[in-house]
């Protein structure tokens, strides 16, 4: 959906709004498979989880990182008439965890999130750097990391509608001795 630029006090700015659905499902042991406009996704974890045959979901996130900063950098080097050469790009996501499973306090966390960026232009460094600037703050991932609370999440438990905070995680031990003094009781 596109709001014509009338509506703005600036004739340059435009609100878009687009959706993205994609389908995904679960294969064997580590193995999942996605849909998205008629495309295949795949991806595996390594042995001894999964068999390797596919990318593991957190190379594609940072894949997905410098796909779309890069997007983003042509994108608005077309708009802004900058002449923008070969773009290169490395990333190196640092990550970790912490916690309990059986506690159910696992705790997932980024530790660092580095990009360097190879750009080749004919343009003064000025309309470069606004460049960097729109491609960073017009980058759709870039700006979901920085906003987790637009998260929303449902879930279907066998085909029922299910809240997990409902089952608050156990005080003391984990789910399993929880069960076994259900199961006792």
């Amino acid at each position: 959906m596109t709001t014509p630029a009338s509506q703005s006090q600036d004739p340059d700015i435009r609100s878009v709004s687009n959706v993205m659905e994609v389908d995904a499902w679960t294969g064997e042991r580590m193995k999942k498979q996605s849909e998205v406009r008629g495309f295949t996704i795949m991806c595996d974890e390594r042995e001894p989880n999964g068999d390797n045959t596919a990318p593991p979901p957190l190379a594609y996130f940072a894949s997905s990182i410098l796909f779309w900063e890069m997007t983003q950098l042509e994108r608005y080097a077309q708009m802004m008439k900058i002449n923008l050469g070969e773009v290169k790009a490395h990333i190196a996501y640092g990550f970790g965890a912490q916690g309990s499973v059986l506690a159910q306090t696992v705790q997932a966390r980024c530790e660092k999130l580095e990009i360097h960026y190879d750009i080749e232009s004919t343009d003064q460094p000025a309309k470069i750097a606004g460049l960097i600037r729109n491609a960073r703050n017009g980058c759709y991932v870039r700006q979901t990391i920085g906003h987790p609370e637009l998260f929303l999440d449902t879930i279907n438990l066998n085909g029922q509608p299910f809240n997990p905070e409902d089952y608050p995680p156990p005080k003391k031990g984990g789910w399993h001795e929880s069960a076994e003094a259900e199961a006792v009781s």
